[in-house]
């Protein structure tokens, strides 16, 4: 009897202490999926690589959280764009967090700016990286010397940097949940220390950087207005972004912006890393994570045609292919009774074509065609102001659809039932022809 309960003891005693030995992270184990933080990733502008840190970024996340992404790459590689999303002034309505990864230092025009502002102050988190710290230099203009609002965004007060070199970050706030978990010092090769002139009130500091001949805070949590604000000066160079380290660090500031992180530092339930194998459909580039506003002006989600096989054409109405709507109608009524829908995208790119406004737009097609499907307000194709979705549709690294950028009025875009782009087709290639139909009914199938 001894015997039994002595390998009974020697068991559990096993048991217990390959548990103390193996206990998982919980920040970096598969958790069952919460509904998805909405995350707006705004970059571009000078002096940084945004066209491959666009990428780095949502990838690292959402490898360490449950984020949903909708990237917007505009201004090109200037300091001084008006970017065309911050004209809408709902620009970042929808979205859970906007983290700003951008360069626009020398756009200086204060009511553009406080339209950037203002969504924030309102309550909409924000995610502050690298340059997007020395971004809009209102303060620059004669008449607003004293104007600090961006700075008050940060958090900072940062007008410069050091040189490029070895930098050292050390935490120095170790109980706060953001830092709780994250290595307590980690260096990079080679990157920027920025200059920090102020903290503001409202502000922590988490993380210092040490470049050998300087000491200034890198990171640091804010409120501002309504919002929570995590801001980092690191994130200079993609092989920083790329560090595990840096990635830790921007996941877990960007679930304390979204009140999505416990006090010990581990995501909420529902909040961390998602078992890829079962969400790959949901995780990965989908004309389904777009919305748009339709002819009328009202905000439409791409989700709504989850289930359907979509054309989408880019339109004009002074074309010589406009007389391809009479196709499209034909093919929209071929297809009435299927899970099929029509989206045009009316778009003055090509030659000038399309120059009117939404409502000629819709009463041309409506009185000239007969056109009865889904129309969007007028978008750009490409170019600096180019519609996100559109971003999509012709980046064969997100699609694995050859094509590039769109050639002219009339291409057009089939998307299977689950947002993935299945085909695109010339603008000569009529809509109702044996190819696009033969296609349309494949899809269908699936």
């Amino acid at each position: 009897m001894k015997i039994y309960l002595l390998s009974a003891f020697t068991a559990l005693l096993s048991i217990f202490l390959v548990v103390q030995a193996e206990e998982p992270n919980p920040a970096k184990t598969p958790q069952k999926a919460a509904k998805a933080i909405k995350a707006l990733l705004i970059t571009g502008g000078c002096c940084h690589d945004y066209a491959n840190q666009k990428n780095i970024i949502p990838k690292g996340v959402s490898e360490r959280a449950n984020v949903e992404w909708t990237v917007v790459h505009q201004g090109g590689k200037t300091t001084d764009t008006k970017i065309p999303l911050h004209k809408n002034p709902d620009w970042a309505k929808g979205y859970d967090v906007v983290v700003h990864n951008e360069c626009f230092a020398f756009v200086t025009d204060k009511p553009f700016v406080e339209g950037i502002i203002k969504p924030h102050a309102e309550g909409v988190p924000a995610v502050m990286i690298h340059c997007a710290m020395h971004n809009y230099r209102v303060w620059k203009e004669k008449d607003h010397a004293d104007w600090d609002e961006w700075f008050k965004l940060t958090g900072a007060d940062t007008r410069g940097h050091g040189p490029k070199a070895p930098v050292t970050y050390k935490t120095v706030k170790q109980d706060h949940p953001v830092t709780i978990g994250l290595d307590a010092e980690w260096n990079t090769h080679k990157g920027e220390l920025y200059t920090i002139k102020k903290i503001y009130e409202n502000s922590t500091v988490l993380i210092e950087g040490d470049n050998g001949k300087a000491k200034h805070p890198v990171s640091w949590v804010n409120t501002f207005g309504k919002a929570r604000v995590f801001s980092t000066t690191i994130g200079h160079y993609n092989h920083t972004m790329e560090q595990p380290e840096f990635l830790d660090m921007l996941t877990s500031g960007l679930l304390w912006t979204c009140d999505k992180i416990n006090e010990d530092g581990t995501p909420k339930d529902g909040f961390g890393p998602v078992d890829t194998k079962k969400t790959s459909a949901t995780s990965e580039p989908s004309f389904h994570n777009f919305t748009v506003k339709t002819i009328d002006g009202k905000d439409k989600s791409l989700k709504d045609y989850e289930g359907k096989v979509v054309l989408a054409v880019n339109v004009a109405s002074r074309c010589g292919n406009t007389r391809q709507y009479k196709n499209l109608v034909a093919l929209d009524q071929q297809f009435a009774d299927k899970d099929f829908a029509i989206l045009a995208l009316p778009a003055n790119n090509y030659g000038g074509q399309e120059p009117g406004t939404e409502a000629e737009i819709k009463e041309f097609c409506s009185s000239k065609f007969g056109v009865s499907f889904d129309m969007t307000s007028k978008v750009s194709t490409k170019g600096d102001d180019q519609h996100p979705v559109f971003g999509y549709l012709t980046d064969e690294t997100k699609t694995g659809v050859k094509g590039g950028d769109i050639k002219w009025n009339f291409e057009k875009f089939l998307i299977g039932k689950d947002g993935k782009l299945i085909s695109r087709y010339s603008s000569r290639e009529a809509p109702d022809g044996t190819k696009v139909v033969s296609d349309i009914n494949k899809a269908l199938e699936k």
